[in-house]
């Protein structure tokens, strides 16, 4: 049991390094000069989205972060009659520079890519201090040769 304790904690002393080596650093921030409730939109329409349905804000955020052609996100949570106006969330991961953000009929958040870059090197994790050997085990000394 402690050696399999040992090997857990060695994992989760990795984890942080294994997450960090997998993550974009992101900088978000709702289009300038505008607060962050409401749709997206650029100068002439809603802009060119995919569009992915029950999502967590978290996770529409993190597709957007990891998908380099997205500039921005919307997050919602519409109703529709079609489902007796069941709230449902919704995630529009926008294509195009999103400028402005418009009023909306349902809560809807809209976050821009303000920076982004590839993570800093990470700084190696010191490894855990190995066991120390066993101690040695003296050789019984030959004795006077048998008669």
């Amino acid at each position: 049991a402690d050696l399999d304790s040992m090997h857990l904690q060695e994992l989760l002393c990795l984890l942080p390094a294994l997450v960090l080596a997998q993550s974009q650093f992101v900088e978000w921030g709702p289009p300038h000069g505008y607060k962050p409730e409401g749709c997206c939109a650029t100068k002439r329409s809603y802009g060119i989205y995919e569009e992915k349905w029950e999502t967590t804000e978290f996770e529409c955020r993190r597709q957007c972060e990891h998908m380099l052609k997205c500039q921005a996100y919307e997050h919602s949570s519409v109703t529709i009659r079609a489902l007796a106006y069941t709230p449902i969330s919704r995630c529009e991961l926008h294509l195009e520079p999103i400028d402005h953000v418009v009023p909306s009929m349902h809560p809807s958040v809209c976050y821009i890519k303000l920076s982004s870059a590839p993570p800093p090197a990470a700084r190696p994790i010191p490894s855990p201090s190995p066991a120390p050997p066993p101690p040695a085990r003296l050789a019984p000394r030959p004795g006077p040769p048998a008669p």
